[in-house]
């Protein structure tokens, strides 16, 4: 609005400002859009209203409040510039929450089962198998797969002897495995003695951590190897064999326990 038509506005009476404002309004039209026009035609009510009721200034200070309000934009205006609600701005449902709190709950347990998350102290964990995981702790990649096979070429030794006997013994073909794999286990006075029969056809990693729990868990009481901490898993074997071989790398921890457990409730 130029300065010639805002000094008719202010000079104009209010119902004269009314008919300029719809003159205005009828011959942009083809120009204003339906949004815009029907905002103008409300402002033309609110002064015509305010001019039958009340002085006039209140009403002169109505329109001029109108004429140097901004227009809205529209249409692809309106998108480009209009702000996206933030995180913080946007309050989640309680389903929302949940969904959440469950997807943190699963990624804390894969990055606890891929071996960088919280530890069990070493304190927790048989005096032979702490001295295992520490050794493995401190080796780079390259030499920790290297003493796995070799580890894995020594399965042979731990193997049940001819005429030998034990208090548990369990041979059998599971899913989780590519051969057949047998626990024995015997128990002399109070403390348990592994060994294991390995199909031609069992892994290199099975056969590696056959070895490390035979010795490391050999010497413990049957309560103390069903309570040993599974994330010692990952801190001997490495992150990247776990999420390989995920079913393969407890599957021999999982044997072990299931026998103890076993012999504990014959023994009760």
């Amino acid at each position: 609005m130029d300065r010639r038509r805002r000094q008719v506005v202010i000079r104009a009476a209010p119902r004269r400002i009314a008919r300029a404002l719809l003159r205005i309004t009828n011959h942009t039209q083809t120009v204003i859009p339906a949004q815009d026009r029907a905002r103008r035609a409300d402002r033309v009510a609110m002064v015509t209203a305010r001019s039958r009721s009340t002085s006039r200034m209140p009403a002169l200070k109505a329109v001029n409040a109108a004429a140097r309000r901004p227009r809205r934009p529209t249409g692809a205006m309106a998108t480009a510039g209009r702000r996206e609600p933030t995180a913080s701005s946007v309050k989640p449902t309680s389903q929302a929450r949940r969904t959440i709190l469950r997807a943190f709950l699963f990624s804390r347990f894969r990055f606890q089962e891929a071996g960088q998350g919280w530890r069990s102290p070493m304190s927790s964990y048989p005096a032979a198998l702490a001295e295992w995981i520490t050794f493995f702790e401190s080796l780079p990649e390259g030499e920790r797969r290297e003493n796995l096979i070799e580890l894995a070429q020594q399965a042979s030794s731990h193997t049940p002897k001819a005429g030998e006997r034990f208090d548990f013994e369990d041979v059998r073909h599971d899913a989780e495995c590519t051969d057949t794999v047998g626990v024995h286990v015997r128990v002399e006075n109070g403390h348990a003695r592994f060994a294991m029969s390995l199909g031609p056809k069992v892994q290199t990693l099975t056969r590696a951590m056959a070895v490390v729990l035979c010795r490391g868990l050999g010497g413990s009481t049957l309560a103390e190897v069903i309570a040993v901490p599974e994330d010692f898993v990952p801190r001997i074997v490495g992150a990247e064999l776990v999420r390989l071989r995920s079913r393969t790398v407890y599957y021999v921890l999982h044997r072990m326990k299931e026998a103890a457990r076993t012999l504990l409730e014959r023994a009760s």
